[in-house]
């Protein structure tokens, strides 16, 4: 009778499930290990294993699983799981293991690991694996990322197909939103606190036009070139709409795909105008974001189309910073 192929899953626990994995008989208990041993004319066969271990993410983006445990045959063993990464979740990361059997020929299935999502201190992208008593193992990705077009997180990296060893492009989009920090950008997924990316970044210009519509920061990003280890440094560019709010704060808007906007809310600490546009110094609530000067033109949003009018003599009017302004 034609071999069926083992079938891989990952439990709860994100342990590796492997069934039908032996058609010869057992001769080595597995005891440290959840297993089903079924017997069939005197000899015992080994069903499913559910093996402990350590993940990682192999430089061809493979996930590798090292068996851990002492009373076990597998014990100190290593298993690649080939395939591509894919269904980037806030606390999840699928992945499609490729199969192949004597009877289909080539297959796959898709196993999920739960976690979280960390940069690293090179300011590369980690999912790190739950495991038992708080602890993590961490699959590092060593390709660099960008930004695309909606503020979102691109991580491209190149495969090698197993049979062929021709070398395909693969591509992950994270769906998020960009805070700003002092000394950070940080790129939070909806939906979960658990997962986010702090990155250290340092602002390119303090002295922004609202016009212009985007934010740069400078980022240095650690990333792995044929078995190298290189540094890259990145100008990392949001963009988005300068809005002066009517309770007298200064928001940024920025576009996500979908239509999704989030908008960072700026204090304005001093005003400053002169000839047809003013300037903004802001600051963030409690010291958390960044200080920025923005220079405005009159008309800064053409959807609300709100005028500024700098006078002192104005009916209606509030002090910011000492200078006297009127919507």
């Amino acid at each position: 009778m034609p071999k069926k192929s083992p079938q891989i899953s990952i439990d709860s626990r994100n342990r590796l499930v492997i069934t039908n994995l032996f058609t010869e008989t057992v001769k080595t208990p597995w005891s440290s290990y959840k297993t089903i041993v079924t017997e069939s004319r005197g000899k015992r066969r080994l069903e499913r294993i559910v093996l402990d271990g350590r993940w990682s993410l192999t430089p061809d983006h493979d996930l590798k699983f090292h068996v851990l445990g002492t009373n076990s045959q597998a014990s100190g063993k290593t298993i690649i799981l080939g395939g591509d990464l894919e269904r980037i979740g806030p606390t999840s990361l699928g992945f499609r293991v490729r199969l192949s059997d004597n009877i289909s020929g080539l297959s796959s299935n898709t196993v999920q690991l739960t976690g979280k999502w960390r940069a690293d201190s090179y300011n590369r992208l980690t999912f790190n694996v739950a495991k038992s008593r708080g602890s993590y193992d961490i699959l590092r990705f060593r390709a660099a990322w960008k930004l695309n077009k909606s503020n979102e997180i691109v991580y491209k990296y190149e495969k090698t197909l197993y049979v062929t060893k021709r070398k395909i492009e693969r591509t992950l989009i994270f769906k998020g939103y960009w805070q700003l920090r002092k000394d950070r950008i940080v790129y939070s997924f909806e939906g979960t606190n658990a997962s986010f990316f702090a990155f250290r970044a340092a602002l390119q210009s303090r002295s922004l036009r609202a016009s212009d519509g985007k934010i740069k920061y400078q980022i240095g990003i650690g990333y792995s070139s044929q078995k190298v280890y290189k540094r890259t440094r990145e100008t990392i560019t949001i963009y988005g709409k300068w809005k002066l709010n009517r309770d007298f704060s200064v928001g940024f808007e920025a576009e996500y795909s979908g239509r999704k906007k989030h908008e960072l809310k700026f204090l304005v600490e001093k005003l400053i105008g002169e000839s047809g546009k003013f300037t903004v110094s802001l600051k963030g609530v409690k010291g958390e974001l960044p200080e920025f000067d923005v220079t405005f033109t009159k008309v800064f949003t053409s959807d609300a189309e709100l005028f500024l009018a700098l006078s002192k003599r104005a009916e209606e009017t509030r002090i910011v910073g000492g200078v006297r302004v009127k919507f």
